[in-house]
């Protein structure tokens, strides 16, 4: 149910409240639209967009005049955003870091799915840089709201608004950035396990992120067709890291790091340690340990009443090989062929420092 501004609460509650979540935005009518959620909710849900964990009994939603919003009257927020592309334990990361403590993760907010589109589309709000980027900081700041003091909130976009990256990174008040991925051949094992609408999703994921990068506009749509599904995940993974160098080469004084996911499930003491180190949530070691042998590492991060482990996910890989190895190879062969001597390498540079290890050399991969 939608109300009107006059059913709700006082503006200083709704602007200053995460009770009241920025569901969504809109540009065309200058309008952003609360929904009232119990603080549950953000724990529970692995996305923050139409398959939000909502009680039965539907929350009251509220649209309120984008115009009625000054930034200064959004209280400052303690922030840091994960960014990822796809299949790299992104909800883990964030369940981890979530898990006691000061620390809530807003998980794919599709607030930030809507604006990284109206730029990719070009709206006329982006063509005013000014209105936009007073649009992107309200969004930013509204995202941010905190129940108390202490509180760190962690936004993890959904990777289709990985666009908004350069936005995010230049906020009057830029917040600790990781760009969290996994190689080629972990991308294409995620991809080949998953059921066909996964795959058709991913075709969908391309037509989308093709629009910010001029690149793909180079091969001719006939040739586009005879790719398979695992060239084109190929193609989706490589526009996600190339645009990850971008902003590591271009952002060198902002507060950026990269980090491999393999980092998380092969040492997880040190990398927790030195992401509470990066986004300044004061882990203790016991607190650490705690999270690593708990249930975090033993749920389904998206399905927390399944089972998962780590030897599960090893199996779920060695069967996967199995059935697709020979199209992986083909896949990376293919890869190789088209990029070889055009791109960097693995590992990204500015890689975040583990703490607590001997070594912090990054995983290397495909």
């Amino acid at each position: 149910m939608v109300v009107s501004v006059n059913a709700s609460p006082g503006a200083a509650t709704r602007l200053t409240s995460p009770d009241y979540f920025l569901e969504s935005i809109d540009l065309d009518q200058d309008q952003a639209q609360f929904l009232r959620i119990e603080r549950g909710v953000y724990e529970s849900s692995a996305f923050l967009d139409h398959r939000m964990h909502l009680p039965k009994n539907a929350a009251q939603r509220e649209r309120v005049p984008l115009q009625s919003i000054p930034v200064a009257d959004i209280p400052k927020p303690r922030m840091g955003y994960i960014f990822h592309t796809a299949f790299c334990c992104s909800t883990l990361l964030t369940r981890c870091l979530a898990s006691g403590g000061d620390c809530r993760a807003l998980r794919e907010p599709d607030v930030l799915m809507q604006m990284a589109n109206y730029k990719r589309l070009g709206h006329p709000a982006y063509a005013d840089k000014s209105r936009w980027l007073v649009a992107v900081e309200k969004v930013n700041r509204l995202l941010g709201r905190h129940y108390d003091e202490r509180e760190v909130v962690l936004v993890k976009p959904t990777n289709a608004a990985n666009n908004l990256i350069p936005e995010i990174i230049q906020l009057p008040h830029c917040p600790p950035v990781v760009l969290l991925y996994g190689s080629l051949r972990d991308f294409l094992v995620s991809i080949a396990k998953k059921e066909q609408a996964y795959r058709t999703m991913l075709r969908r994921l391309f037509n989308v992120i093709r629009m910010d990068d001029g690149q793909s506009d180079q091969i001719e749509p006939r040739q586009l067709l005879e790719l398979t599904d695992l060239q084109i995940a190929a193609f989706v993974w490589q526009l996600q890291i190339d645009h990850y160098l971008q902003t590591l080469g271009r952002f060198t004084n902002k507060p950026v790091c990269s980090l491999n996911f393999r980092h998380l499930l092969d040492q997880p003491r040190q990398t927790l340690a030195g992401l509470s180190a990066w986004f300044s949530l004061g882990f203790q070691a016991a607190h650490i340990e705690a999270i690593v042998t708990g249930n975090v590492f033993s749920r389904d991060a998206k399905h927390t009443g399944s089972k998962y482990s780590a030897a599960a996910r090893k199996q779920e890989e060695e069967q996967t090989l199995q059935l697709f190895g020979r199209d992986i190879e083909d896949t990376l062969t293919w890869h190789q062929q088209a990029y070889h001597g055009t791109r960097p390498g693995l590992p990204l540079p500015r890689p975040l420092e583990l703490r607590g290890s001997k070594s912090a050399q990054p995983v290397r991969g495909v």
